[in-house]
């Protein structure tokens, strides 16, 4: 089979893997994310109440919140803007591990897919 014959099936493959990665396990770590982390991220001091709505109201935003409050907790300086530096604090270190390492298996997963689709792209 050619480069661009393995890249495609890759693709697909990365990319199945990617929304099961993305929608199944991290909507089990969102939904098992302990009460301190969510009640102290979650707050009117971090999100104004708009943004509060709509964690509350719609799936995909919950969903969208949580692993960015996941991403928070594996990378507490990037949360500055939202003051979330600290996150680390109310965390248990069973959950700071599961977040690195829901984060970086997202991000390898990405980069293969985009890596699939540049070489596709680029040989075709």
């Amino acid at each position: 089979m050619q480069i661009v014959e393995w890249a495609f099936i890759l693709f697909f493959a990365f990319g199945g893997l990617l929304l099961v990665w993305f929608i199944l396990v991290g909507g089990v770590l969102t939904f098992f994310t302990p009460r301190r982390v969510i009640q102290y991220a979650f707050s009117p001091e971090h999100y104004t109440r708009g943004e509060l709505a709509l964690v509350r109201g719609f799936h995909f935003v919950a969903l969208t919140h949580g692993i960015a409050l996941l991403t928070a907790v594996t990378f507490p300086k990037w949360a500055k803007k939202r003051r979330l530096t600290e996150i680390r604090s109310v965390c248990s270190p069973i959950f700071i591990k599961l977040s690195i390492t829901y984060i970086y298996v997202l991000w390898i997963l990405t980069v293969s897919v985009l890596i699939c689709l540049a070489t596709m792209t680029i040989l075709q």
